[in-house]
């Protein structure tokens, strides 16, 4: 990537895992770290199926597990979809709202 006046170059990385990802399309994400919580994660996902999902998972025992675990939330919140159910979380302490 450039800067506005073409001077100079810059490289991105994405640590987004679930980016490339595709099962899941990203609308939107964000990550976070506190002493209290540990690693954080917010996001708005599609589905394979078109179904909206927001995701926030809290305690994440690392920055890389809290992708893991967004991904297992989105699956069982794929079933309790099919089956009319509510997911309320894993081990850690998350939930998934289905957006309209």
């Amino acid at each position: 990537v450039s800067s506005n006046n073409k001077v100079y170059k810059h490289k991105l990385k994405n640590t987004n895992q679930l980016v490339g990802d595709d099962r899941i399309s990203v609308v939107g994400g964000k990550t976070g770290f506190l002493d209290e919580s540990r690693h954080n994660f917010g996001s708005w996902l599609t589905d394979r199926f078109g179904t909206s999902f927001i995701v926030v998972i809290f305690g994440s025992r690392s920055s890389y597990s809290e992708f893991d675990e967004t991904r297992k939330l989105l699956d069982l919140g794929g079933l309790a979809l099919a089956f009319k159910g509510t997911v309320l979380g894993t081990s850690t302490a998350a939930t998934i709202n289905f957006v309209d």
